[in-house]
């Protein structure tokens, strides 16, 4: 039951990390955007997405692998979140000049 949740989360994180990318920046939080200009709203959402993305698919590539194997393992999910929180970081500090 577990491995279903995690599937199911890791969907909707991929389906939010993709809005984003496409242009839906107002689903990011206003006071992590109060220094996006209209110039880098798009490579802004494109970063931001994508981590949500990579988020997404690693928890979701766990809980698949945990309903074929029978199994935990938790290897995806830390890597995708790693990746993930690099490269919302990296938007964070590259476009808005700080976390907030």
């Amino acid at each position: 039951m577990e491995a279903i949740i995690l599937v199911v989360i890791g969907i909707v994180f991929v389906f939010i990390g993709a809005a984003i990318m496409k242009g839906k920046t107002q689903l990011i939080h206003s006071y992590h955007m109060k220094n996006i200009t209209e110039e880098t709203r798009k490579p802004y959402g494109r970063v931001v997405g994508a981590g949500n993305l990579v988020i997404g698919v690693g928890i979701a590539l766990d809980g698949m692998l945990t309903i074929v194997l029978s199994k935990e393992i938790m290897l995806f999910t830390i890597i995708g979140l790693v990746i993930g929180l690099v490269l919302i970081f990296y938007g964070q500090f590259k476009y808005n000049k700080g976390l907030f």
